[in-house]
């Protein structure tokens, strides 16, 4: 289940100028899970622009976290407005076929970029429009490969780097 227009990102404190940042980097958030790229955090346009026309909701949490919900139709306007482009809501399901006890950083990663994960052991059935994720340790890093829709790409890294590569 992903929640594209709800965002959580840490609150330092509860001024006023702790809650602006939170929903600046809460904007930056947003932009990111709902285009798919990580370099949207860092577009001018999306950093220049006003959380207020955007937010529609947001609650701070006892874990000094803010949970922000933003207006979808405004948020996609923006992405259009910065030269981002839009990933749809849409997301296939990707199996994480990985040998690790602590998923955390996965987990996160993938929270982050708006990826639907579930992890796989073993053997994995794939049919047309699955996509797959494998990581096979190489020192304190992994070799990856992601396949969806007849493509495969490389790379290596962190856990977090292999949800990088498939989202």
């Amino acid at each position: 289940d992903v929640r594209l227009y709800e965002v959580k990102v840490p609150l330092k404190g509860s001024s006023e100028a702790d809650r602006g940042a939170a929903l600046a980097a809460a904007t930056s958030a947003v932009a990111v899970r709902v285009s798919g790229r990580r370099d949207a955090a860092a577009n001018a346009t999306v950093t220049a622009a006003d959380p207020a026309r955007y937010v529609q909701r947001y609650a701070a949490g006892a874990d000094r976290t803010l949970t922000v919900g933003f207006d979808g139709a405004a948020v996609e306007r923006l992405l259009q407005q910065a030269g981002l482009t839009y990933w749809a809501a849409e997301r296939p399901l990707t199996l994480v076929d990985v040998p690790t006890e602590d998923r955390s950083a996965a987990l996160e990663a993938a929270g982050w970029r708006g990826l639907p994960i579930a992890w796989q052991s073993g053997a994995v059935a794939t049919g047309p429009g699955q996509a797959v994720l494998r990581g096979t340790p190489n020192g304190a890093q992994f070799d990856w490969s992601f396949s969806h829709g007849g493509e495969t790409a490389l790379g290596r890294g962190t856990l977090a780097d292999g949800i990088h590569l498939a989202a």
